[in-house]
C-alpha cells in the first residue's frame, strides 16, 4: 500500500439549507509533496445541487495548504451534495488523487404566499427603480437588484402580467440583475 500524501476536509459546511438557498461549503487540501503543479477538482455523485463556480481557482495559505470555497444552490428536498475529488500533478509523470464523500444536510422546503419573490438572500438591496405607465391599464416597472449570497436568478413577482430578468451578473457570491 502507497502511503497517502493529500489529505481533503471540509473546512466550512452547512448543517441546514433551503431548497434554492446559495451558500458557501469551503474545503481545505493539506498536501506533503514538495511542490503542486496542477489541481484538477472534480465533483462526483451528487444530484439536485448545482455548484455555481466548479473551475474556482484554489487558494494557496502556505506550503503545504491549500484552501477553496464553492458556492451550492440545492434544487430539491431529496438532494444529495456531490462527493468532492481532486487530483494533484506533482511532476510530470506523477499524479496523486485523494477524494472526500458529501455529505447530506437537513434540506427545509419553504412554502411561499402569492407575493414571495422565490429569492432567498443574505442581503438584498434595490438600487434603482424607475415606473412608466404603459397603458391606462398597466406599467412598466424596471429594477436593478443586488444581492449577496442569493439565488436572485430565480426572481420572480407571480402576481403581474409578464416579468422576467434581462441581464444576470455573477461575482460570487455576489448577483447583480435588471
Amino acid at each position: 500500500m502507497v502511503p497517502k500524501s493529500i489529505f481533503i476536509t471540509y473546512e466550512e459546511k452547512p448543517k441546514n439549507i433551503y431548497v434554492n438557498e446559495v451558500y458557501p461549503v469551503k474545503v481545505k487540501i493539506v498536501a506533503a509533496v514538495e511542490q503542486i503543479l496542477d489541481i484538477k477538482t472534480y465533483f462526483l455523485d451528487g444530484n439536485g445541487t448545482q455548484i455555481l463556480n466548479p473551475s474556482n481557482q484554489w487558494q494557496k495559505i502556505n506550503d503545504n495548504t491549500l484552501i477553496n470555497t464553492y458556492y451550492y444552490k440545492t434544487v430539491n428536498e431529496n438532494a444529495k451534495i456531490p462527493d468532492i475529488q481532486v487530483n494533484i500533478e506533482v511532476d510530470e509523470f506523477s499524479q496523486e488523487s485523494e477524494q472526500i464523500k458529501g455529505f447530506s444536510p437537513h434540506i427545509i422546503k419553504l412554502e411561499g404566499d402569492e407575493h414571495y419573490c422565490g429569492v432567498l438572500a443574505k442581503s438584498f438591496e434595490i438600487k434603482k427603480h424607475k415606473s412608466n405607465r404603459f397603458d391606462n391599464e398597466s406599467n412598466i416597472v424596471i429594477l436593478e437588484i443586488n444581492a449577496h449570497m442569493s439565488n436572485l436568478e430565480d426572481f420572480t413577482l407571480p402576481w403581474v402580467i409578464r416579468d422576467g430578468i434581462d441581464f444576470v451578473s455573477y461575482t460570487h457570491p455576489d448577483c447583480k440583475i435588471y
